[in-house]
Protein backbone atom coordinates (compact mmCIF):
# COMPACT_ATOMS: atom_id res chain seq x y z
CA UNK A 1 0.00 0.00 0.00
CA UNK A 2 2.71 2.24 0.94
CA UNK A 3 4.17 2.07 -2.31
CA UNK A 4 1.31 2.84 -4.19
CA UNK A 5 1.12 5.81 -1.93
CA UNK A 6 4.48 6.58 -2.67
CA UNK A 7 4.01 6.33 -6.37
CA UNK A 8 0.80 8.21 -6.78
CA UNK A 9 2.60 11.35 -4.96
CA UNK A 10 5.01 10.58 -7.82
CA UNK A 11 2.62 10.92 -10.57
CA UNK A 12 0.75 14.28 -9.08
CA UNK A 13 4.37 15.80 -8.78
CA UNK A 14 4.92 14.91 -12.79
CA UNK A 15 1.45 16.33 -13.47
CA UNK A 16 2.00 19.85 -11.42
CA UNK A 17 5.02 20.22 -13.25
CA UNK A 18 3.20 19.54 -16.82
CA UNK A 19 -0.39 21.46 -15.86
CA UNK A 20 0.37 25.04 -15.59
CA UNK A 21 -3.20 26.06 -17.26
CA UNK A 22 -5.74 26.59 -14.60
CA UNK A 23 -8.71 26.99 -17.44
CA UNK A 24 -7.78 23.20 -18.48
CA UNK A 25 -10.12 20.63 -17.27
CA UNK A 26 -7.14 18.21 -16.31
CA UNK A 27 -5.61 21.24 -14.09
CA UNK A 28 -8.81 21.02 -11.91
CA UNK A 29 -9.32 17.69 -11.80
CA UNK A 30 -5.37 17.39 -10.81
CA UNK A 31 -6.23 19.61 -7.84
CA UNK A 32 -9.36 17.76 -6.73
CA UNK A 33 -6.33 14.98 -6.62
CA UNK A 34 -3.80 16.96 -4.68
CA UNK A 35 -7.23 17.72 -1.99
CA UNK A 36 -7.45 13.83 -2.59
CA UNK A 37 -3.93 13.10 -1.27
CA UNK A 38 -3.67 15.68 1.54
CA UNK A 39 -6.95 14.07 2.84
CA UNK A 40 -5.06 11.18 2.88
CA UNK A 41 -2.09 12.77 4.80
CA UNK A 42 -4.63 14.18 7.62
CA UNK A 43 -3.88 17.28 6.20
CA UNK A 44 -7.29 19.14 6.03
CA UNK A 45 -6.56 22.38 5.48
CA UNK A 46 -4.77 21.97 2.66
CA UNK A 47 -7.41 19.69 1.12
CA UNK A 48 -10.26 21.67 1.48
CA UNK A 49 -7.68 24.67 -0.32
CA UNK A 50 -7.54 22.45 -3.39
CA UNK A 51 -11.25 21.54 -3.16
CA UNK A 52 -12.15 25.03 -2.80
CA UNK A 53 -10.01 25.95 -5.49
CA UNK A 54 -10.80 23.85 -8.30
CA UNK A 55 -14.61 25.37 -7.51
CA UNK A 56 -13.83 28.96 -8.10
CA UNK A 57 -11.36 27.79 -10.94
CA UNK A 58 -14.03 25.76 -13.02
CA UNK A 59 -16.00 28.32 -13.72
CA UNK A 60 -19.12 27.91 -16.59
CA UNK A 61 -19.40 25.62 -19.13
CA UNK A 62 -20.21 22.39 -20.25
CA UNK A 63 -20.87 18.95 -18.45
CA UNK A 64 -17.66 17.94 -17.73
CA UNK A 65 -16.82 21.29 -16.15
CA UNK A 66 -19.94 20.96 -13.90
CA UNK A 67 -19.16 17.58 -13.07
CA UNK A 68 -15.79 18.73 -11.73
CA UNK A 69 -18.03 21.23 -9.24
CA UNK A 70 -19.71 18.60 -8.28
CA UNK A 71 -17.18 16.57 -7.44
CA UNK A 72 -15.27 19.49 -5.56
CA UNK A 73 -18.07 20.55 -3.72
CA UNK A 74 -18.88 16.85 -2.37
CA UNK A 75 -15.60 15.95 -1.59
CA UNK A 76 -15.27 19.50 0.18
CA UNK A 77 -18.43 19.26 1.84
CA UNK A 78 -17.77 15.33 3.17
CA UNK A 79 -14.15 16.33 4.55
CA UNK A 80 -15.66 19.81 6.49
CA UNK A 81 -19.12 17.91 7.47
CA UNK A 82 -20.86 21.18 5.88
CA UNK A 83 -24.27 20.46 4.86
CA UNK A 84 -24.34 23.14 2.16
CA UNK A 85 -21.72 21.89 0.20
CA UNK A 86 -22.90 18.36 -0.12
CA UNK A 87 -26.49 19.86 -0.95
CA UNK A 88 -25.61 22.06 -3.88
CA UNK A 89 -23.32 18.73 -4.74
CA UNK A 90 -26.30 17.07 -5.15
CA UNK A 91 -28.50 19.72 -6.85
CA UNK A 92 -25.60 20.08 -9.35
CA UNK A 93 -25.81 16.56 -10.14
CA UNK A 94 -29.46 16.29 -10.26
CA UNK A 95 -29.13 19.33 -12.83
CA UNK A 96 -26.74 17.51 -14.83
CA UNK A 97 -28.60 14.03 -15.21
CA UNK A 98 -31.67 15.88 -15.85
CA UNK A 99 -29.84 17.97 -18.42
CA UNK A 100 -31.32 21.30 -16.75
CA UNK A 101 -27.82 22.85 -16.88
CA UNK A 102 -27.07 25.19 -19.92
CA UNK A 103 -24.35 24.33 -22.88
CA UNK A 104 -24.65 20.61 -22.18
CA UNK A 105 -24.43 18.62 -25.15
Amino acid sequence: MARRFDDAVVCIREASSRLKDAANKDFLDLLILKGDLSAIQGEKSDAREYYSQAIRLVGDGDKQRSEIAAGALLKRGQLTKCEPDIREAASLEFCILCGGLQGLE
